[in-house]
């Protein structure tokens, strides 16, 4: 069984990140680790509405059945000691989605305040599969030259 982690950070387009979880997890045999930052809480609420504003609210409003909804851990960012913090738990690819202009930045740069930050800086690390949904325009240089790192 193929373990996912999907890390929602402060960018808009939360309404993606819930499209992505509910599609992959339809998709077949696969587990996934849902991380939410404070930031992406915040948008979240105001994109979603508050029923969307925790881990666990993201996962009970996402549009799946039980049986999916069971394959689902959720994760708040202070929760340093879940087991996708670790590259000895290892998954076959992290999400970030939306990505923030300051976590691609933070990524970039060796930063891992975080529980979001630290998944993606071990799939780094360990070499898995890490895709960045970047939300931002026009981009920067300095986004660019991040994304480029």
């Amino acid at each position: 069984m193929a373990e996912y982690v999907l890390a929602v950070s402060g960018a808009s387009g939360t309404a993606l990140a819930a499209r992505f979880a509910a599609t992959l997890l339809a998709s077949g045999q696969v587990d996934l680790h849902v991380v939410l930052t404070s930031a992406g809480s915040k948008v979240l609420h105001h994109e979603l509405g508050p029923d969307w504003a925790t881990a666990r609210g993201f996962v009970e409003q996402l549009p799946i059945d039980d049986d999916l909804r069971a394959r689902v851990r959720f994760y708040g960012d202070n929760e340093l000691t879940a087991p996708v913090a670790s590259g000895s738990h290892p998954v076959a690819g992290v999400v970030v989605l939306p990505c923030s202009a300051g976590m691609a930045g933070a990524l970039a740069n060796g930063i891992s305040r975080g529980l979001a930050q630290r998944v993606a800086d071990v799939a780094i690390k360990q070499r898995w599969p890490l895709l960045l949904g970047i939300r931002e325009t026009p981009m920067s240089p300095i986004l660019l030259d991040n994304l480029q790192r």
